[in-house]
């Protein structure tokens, strides 16, 4: 069984407004919120393998937050831009992508892209994933190329308000 976490950026920093969007750093709340779930995952044994981020700074920052808890080194986090500013489809397509050695693999990147593609996934309504926030993806198959709708579901919603009051 393929498991494709769907990981919402931790929360960024607007206080800056010279930054671009794109540079937007996370803040105190984000750099908090990352480690922690990170190990949550390491606690519940669904550790990625292989991360692909959006190239942007809170989600590429929130992506080497989660590597450095798995022993994933910053240089194996392979960077995708169509990922920062992605509609679902473009989201969902870059599991494609992922190498099919790897069981359990994660894509960072931002709302309303996140949100939608863990939904697409999902028995029940979901309206927004808070920053941090992850939805682990599971199907039954060798190839991540053949993830659809069809044959996979959303097994886990991690949400830090839940998850992180077990750390409190």
């Amino acid at each position: 069984m393929k498991h494709i976490l769907f990981v919402r950026h931790a929360k960024s920093d607007w206080s800056d407004g010279s930054l671009s969007d794109f540079d937007r750093p996370l803040n105190r709340r984000g750099l908090h919120d990352a480690p922690l779930m990170a190990r949550h995952l390491k606690k519940v044994e669904c550790i990625p393998t292989y991360i692909l981020s959006s190239p942007a700074n809170r989600a590429l920052s929130t992506a080497k937050i989660f590597a450095s808890e798995f022993g994933i080194a910053d240089s194996a986090i392979k960077r995708d831009e169509t990922l920062y500013e992605s509609f679902t489809a473009q989201l969902i397509g870059a599991i494609a992508s992922i190498p099919d050695e790897h069981e359990v693999a994660a894509i960072f990147s931002h709302n309303p892209a996140t949100t939608s593609a863990i939904a697409q996934f999902s028995e029940e309504y979901i309206s927004n994933v808070p920053t941090c926030g992850i939805g682990v993806i599971s199907f039954e198959g060798n190839h991540w190329a053949d993830l659809t709708t069809g044959n996979a579901k959303l097994t886990q919603l991690l949400l830090p308000k839940q998850v992180l009051d077990e750390y409190q």
